[in-house]
């Protein structure tokens, strides 16, 4: 338990949370001994340490990023006092996560996404860590979509000129 800043959803504030983890869930205060703010579910939870994106007082290396494959998915950002600090809570996080993915890298960054509906190219971000998420801004909170790759099929697209276009086929 301990004091973390927590970046706000729709107002991209920051505000000081009294935080603790109980069994398997993040629970934030608005102070040790105020009203319960939130909750997240740490069980499919994976987190790693956000850098160079962030807008003040976001630091590198104490700033915290939770992708939460909830519904809908989202990622939630937590500033610590120190590195070491970070550190810690992201053990913790890890501690009560049960996804396999959490201790292995995760890969990201963009990729050109054809629409379902009127097959138009949008270019998003892309966070692949146990299902692959994707956004229209790199440091949007909220995803845009997720696609569940559990038992996915990615195929090779024909229709790439320089070979790097596949479709990932889901149930």
């Amino acid at each position: 338990e301990g004091w973390l800043m927590k970046q706000g959803l729709n107002v991209r504030n920051w505000k000081r949370r009294w935080c603790v983890i109980e069994g398997n869930m993040f629970v934030y205060y608005e102070d040790k001994e105020g009203p319960e703010k939130g909750r997240i579910p740490l069980t499919r939870a994976s987190t790693r340490l956000a850098e160079g994106f962030l807008a003040p007082p976001a630091v590198d290396g104490r700033t915290i990023e939770l992708l939460v494959p909830q519904t809908p998915p989202r990622r939630y950002f937590l500033l610590a006092s120190s590195s070491d600090e970070a550190r810690l809570w992201m053990i913790a996080f890890r501690a009560k996560s049960e996804s396999i993915f959490v201790l292995h890298p995760r890969r990201e960054g963009y990729m050109e996404k054809v629409g379902a509906v009127h097959r138009a190219r949008k270019k998003r971000y892309f966070i692949l860590e146990g299902d692959l998420f994707y956004f229209k801004k790199r440091d949007d909170p909220m995803p845009a979509g997720m696609i569940a790759i559990k038992h996915a099929r990615v195929d090779r697209s024909n229709e790439e000129k320089n070979g790097y276009g596949f479709h990932i086929a889901t149930e």
